[in-house]
């Protein structure tokens, strides 16, 4: 019954589509487009380690998902805080719910049993303990947790962050947890969304901001959070090793302050997309973001096999990089086609097509293939959801759960 609250739904025009927050739809936008990026990317032999994961380290694949854990975190904020007005606390809490739950399911569906393996218990063992465990399921426990606190103030919200993440990594370390999740499953297994929901709430906080304050504040605030943030998950990097697939609060809060820097550009672009210099001044910041991790490489080493200062800055930098190329680009060049906001709207339908593509289409490719084919390829794919993005957004069609 409740799989039926999945629908597209049409927004005339003149009513609830220009309640868009743009910056918010470029960057949900970053998120889809990177997301296919490192999954389509990654699988082959030619990529470098950044766009790959690793089970120690950061690269910039391990800064994409909690791209998507952020922007769900301001979306949830925005449609809580909206019903909460129309309707009242707990016809919000019922419908958010609702929404988590039917996204867990249509994780599980999407992410599959593999029946291939010679026994269909081992399979559901499989799935249960590692191969449930992706973008989807982790999101849709993340807002199930996020759920109590999602009413409530800045300091609350961060409260709740810090105490899910403590409780985590205090079972990760302490209890035997951590061995078994390094061993058997992915992104800190059956409990990683204590973990993962540390993005998902500060990106409520950020929302506030973006609502609350002028532009300059909302930007100086989400820079200054994030500059923060990479800081301490450096320093808890000291007695925590970092890793996505542990799902560390290291981890945790260093990708999270990824995601204010990132969101920062995103908002100043945004805010400043008249003055044509501040395309070039945020480029040149990512350019510069890069060019300090370069410059820490050298006394503390190479981020692929333990988590350094210079592979933080880097991913940092690299984020910051493509994403305000894509702008710049897509402005100076007028190339609709690099135009992320479309990927924004939808972004849902968009991320479960691209799955859906890369293992059916995308394995056609072989995985040994040179680089030029491999982006070649992924050319391709971002093309066909770029068109698939753009004919929704053109007709104001978007899913709704």
């Amino acid at each position: 019954m409740w799989l039926s609250r999945l629908s597209f739904i049409k927004i005339l025009p003149g009513s609830k589509e220009k309640e868009r927050i743009q910056s918010m739809d470029l960057f949900r936008g970053f998120a889809v487009v990177t997301m296919m990026m490192v999954n389509y990317l990654g699988q082959f032999r030619c990529m470098p380690w950044a766009f790959k994961h690793h089970p120690w380290g950061l690269s910039f694949a391990d800064t994409v998902a909690p791209y998507f854990l952020f922007a769900v975190g301001m979306g949830y904020r925005l449609g809580f805080l909206h019903t909460v007005k129309k309707g009242g606390i707990w016809r919000a809490r019922r419908a958010a719910l609702r929404r988590y739950l039917i996204l867990i399911i249509i994780g599980i569906v999407i992410y599959g049993i593999d029946f291939d393996v010679r026994d269909p218990m081992d399979a559901l063992r499989d799935l249960i303990q590692r191969d449930m465990w992706d973008a989807l399921v982790d999101i849709g426990f993340a807002g199930i947790l996020a759920l109590p606190f999602m009413q409530l103030g800045t300091i609350a919200l961060v409260g709740a962050a810090m105490g899910y993440c403590s409780f985590y990594q205090a079972l990760y370390s302490y209890t035997g947890y951590g061995e078994w999740t390094m061993a058997r499953s992915i992104d800190g297994g059956p409990l990683g969304p204590l973990s993962w929901v540390v993005p998902l709430l500060l990106g409520a906080v950020a929302f506030d901001w973006l609502k609350r304050d002028k532009p300059g504040r909302t930007a100086t605030k989400s820079i200054m959070t994030g500059i923060l943030l990479i800081g301490l998950g450096w320093w808890l990097s000291r007695f925590w090793g970092f890793s996505q697939k542990g799902m560390t609060a290291s981890y945790a809060i260093i990708s999270t302050g990824i995601c204010f820097v990132v969101f920062a550009s995103f908002h100043v672009y945004d805010w400043t997309r008249e003055w044509k210099g501040a395309r070039l001044t945020v480029i040149l910041g990512g350019v510069g973001v890069m060019g300090l991790g370069w410059w820490l490489y050298v006394p503390w080493g190479a981020p692929p096999g333990e988590m350094t200062m210079s592979g933080s800055v880097i991913s940092t930098g690299i984020s910051c990089i493509v994403l305000t190329t894509f702008c710049l680009v897509a402005n100076a060049a007028k190339i609709k086609v690099l135009d992320l906001v479309p990927f924004g709207k939808n972004p849902l339908l968009l991320y479960i097509f691209h799955f859906l593509l890369i293992f059916t289409v995308g394995e056609w490719v072989p995985k040994d293939s040179p680089v030029i084919v491999a982006i070649a390829s992924f050319g391709a794919l971002y093309v066909i959801c770029y068109l698939v993005a753009s004919t929704l957004a053109r007709k104001n069609y978007y899913l709704r759960i």
